[in-house]
This record gives C-alpha cells, structure tokens and sequence, in this order.
C-alpha cells in the first residue's frame, strides 16, 4: 500500500496523523507544533499550522529512518567483526576462492587460507565504510539543504496575504509583527532577506556613523554700494571663487568611510574583494568608481544596490545590529 506524503506521521503512531491533524482545535494544533518544533507559535491560522506540522513530522520520520539504518549498519559492523575471522576459518580454500571472486568479480588462484582470510576481511571493511559514508552523506545533504533562494522569495512576498506576512516576518527576523501595513511587511522583509543573502562569515566591520550632506562653505558679505561698488563686487567674486576651491578640495567626507588608502574587504561568493579608498572614489582592480553603489551594482550585476549593505557599512554593519 502507498502512503503518500501528507499521511506521514511519527512511526509510533497508530492512526493517520491528517486526520489527527484536522479534528484538532486551534490550541491543540498550537500544542503540536510546540511538541514538534520545540517551541510555541503564535500562528492562529488552522491550514497553515497543519501544514507546518505535516513537514515538521515529515523531516523527523526521514530523520528517524537514517538514524536508524546508521545504528544498525554500526550495530552489525561491531557484532559480526569479532566473528568474522571464525566464519572465515571455518571455510574450505575454495569456499574462501568463491568468496573472494563474488567481491572482486575475479577468478582467484591464492591458495594460502591465511592470504584469503585477509583479503576478503580487508574488501567486508572497506565495503562497510562505503556504505556509512554514503549514509552520513546523505543525512548531511538533506539537513544542509538550502531553502528557497532570494530571487524566489522575493518576488513571492506580493502574492502573500496580511497573515502570510506575518508568519514571513517570524520566520525572517525570528520575532512576531502586530504590522497590519502590508506594503510596509513587504518591504521591510525584501530588505531583510537582500541583506542576509549579502552576508557572509567574514568578520564584522567596525560600525562607522552615518553620513553626513556635503555643503560647500560660502562667505556671506555685506552689500556693496556708493563708489566702490564694481571693486566690492570683483573682491566679492575672487573671495568666493576661493572659497569654493578649498571647500572642494578639503571638503567633509562621509563618515561611514574609513581614511584615503585604506582597503576595505568583502567576501563575495567565496572571493575576496579588495576596494581601496581613494580622494574622490574609490579604486577596484585598478577601475575608478564614485561610489560604494556604483561599485556594489558592477560586482553583482544588480541594476540598483545599496553600495554600504553589500559592504556592511554605517547602520547595515553587523556590529551595530548586534548591539541594536
């Protein structure tokens, strides 16, 4: 008989947990998911938590079977070594030759009882190591399986209702939203979600504050009149063309950035990024660029991208969150 996988439950269970599942009232589905997950949920929509559950019970069958074939296959690897030799020794030559031809699937012509003993003891092992790496891998395959990418989830998040919302921002910030403003759920959750895909395991930057306008300096004098009027405005001209020119060249930087010359480094796909701080930019394997935007959008391809996100800097750097 097929069971399909809606109808799989916890292998002690007697009954079919779908139906368990939908006689359930709404506190008994809430006490579920806590018994499943280990943790409450403040979730109050019925199909929603039985379908969390159903996975939830899902993965832990799928757990409990492989962990199950790895102790036996442990359990069977420590009993019948120690046994092994004796049932060996207890064989003909040519019993032992047709053993060890069924391993190797080749005629043998090793005589010695001895020699045969070691050669088929040494493939049994070297065959059950096989097999047990080939079960850790698969448990680690499935456990580090990667949930849905960003260019998936993003564009799901507008088909999503006022409650799909919520659960999104749960599940995205780890805290629940009383939000009822959909455009703002939105938007707050494709942040957070660019964000975490950006992030990397390097070490966080040192939190740097926010940037600052840019204003050039501009002397105010007084009005000019009477007789000198031509010659208060030539000074006037010449004072602040001046100004300008030493506001330019030693005008405010922003903040967030660190001195001229100093490298900033990103990890980026498993690749490091090397940007060094120039007077008026930046530098990048040797190309110019005016801003860390700019910059960000020629690495990842992306047609519009926050330049200090990509490269955790001022308020999206992770110090500052941490201590947010």
């Amino acid at each position: 008989m097929r069971i399909s996988r809606t109808d799989l439950g916890p292998a002690a269970s007697g009954t079919k947990q779908p139906q368990d599942l939908e006689a359930m009232d709404l506190s008994g589905l809430q006490a579920k998911y806590k018994e499943v997950f280990g943790e409450e949920t403040i979730v109050r929509n019925r199909v929603v938590l039985i379908g969390q559950i159903r996975r939830g019970l899902h993965t832990q069958e799928i757990k409990n079977k492989r962990e199950a074939r790895r102790k036996a296959a442990e359990a069977k690897t420590e009993v019948g070594a120690p046994t092994m030799p004796e049932s060996l020794e207890d064989m003909s030559v040519e019993n032992l030759q047709r053993t060890l031809n069924a391993l190797t699937t080749r005629r043998t012509l090793e005589r010695d009882r001895a020699v045969l003993i070691r050669m088929i003891t040494k493939i049994r092992q070297k065959q059950q190591e096989q097999l047990e790496a080939k079960a850790e891998a698969e448990i680690e395959a499935e456990a580090a399986k990667p949930a849905a990418t960003t260019t998936d989830r993003l564009p799901a998040l507008t088909g999503m209702n006022l409650g799909q919302l919520r659960e999104e921002y749960e599940v995205v910030f780890g805290k629940a939203s009383l939000s009822r403003n959909r455009k703002q759920l939105v938007k707050k959750i494709a942040e957070k979600i660019q964000a975490d895909a950006a992030a990397t395991d390097a070490s966080p930057e040192p939190a740097l504050k926010p940037t600052l306008t840019v204003k050039f300096e501009r002397k105010r004098g007084k009005k000019a009149g009477g007789k000198g009027k031509g010659r208060s405005k030539r000074k006037a001209a010449a004072e602040g063309k001046e100004t300008a020119t030493l506001s330019h060249t030693t005008r405010q930087r922003d903040p967030r950035l660190p001195k001229v010359g100093t490298t900033i480094e990103r990890v980026y796909k498993g690749k490091k990024l090397l940007v060094r701080v120039a007077e008026d930019g930046f530098e990048y394997q040797g190309k110019p660029y005016r801003s860390l935007s700019a910059l960000a959008m020629a690495i990842t391809g992306a047609t519009a991208m926050n330049g200090y996100l990509f490269f955790h800097m001022g308020k999206y750097s992770k110090t500052e969150k941490a201590g947010q």
